[in-house]
């Protein structure tokens, strides 16, 4: 069996994807969050474009 059979096999290994996957989504939904209430009311272009590398960065 090789190493990356394991890896698939291993359950551990598909948990600890998911709580990366679950943790970055809330942590960039919190500064999405941040973002609309302290930057939105002055400046909507610098909110949107902070927004999108947030976005960028949750889907790269």
């Amino acid at each position: 069996m090789s190493l990356l059979e394991s890896l698939k096999r291993n359950s551990v290994v598909h948990l600890m994807f998911a709580i990366t996957f679950f943790t970055s989504g809330l942590i960039i939904n919190f500064l999405q969050c941040i973002l609309w209430f302290a930057v939105r009311p002055f400046s909507k272009y610098l909110y949107r474009k902070l927004n999108y590398y947030l976005c960028y960065s949750f889907y790269s």
